[in-house]
């Protein structure tokens, strides 16, 4: 049996974050999606992450933070 997939939309706001936990907590895969690049490395050293990303609208590049 697998495992539920969500798209979460501002998963590094408050709502959203908390979202996030207890979504991870139920066991469900997540891709995260926001705007802070210090709570997304937050939810990384919590172990609800393992990569993020930054994209910005406009030039198509983005940038990985591990």
């Amino acid at each position: 049996m697998s495992l539920p997939s969500y798209v979460v939309v501002g998963a590094t706001g408050g709502i959203g974050s908390a979202v996030c936990r207890r979504l991870v907590a139920s066991g469900a895969n997540l891709l995260l999606i926001g705007q802070h690049e210090e709570a997304a490395l937050g939810l990384m050293a919590a172990g609800m992450v393992s990569l993020a990303g930054r994209f910005r609208p406009g030039n198509g590049a983005g940038k990985v933070v591990t």
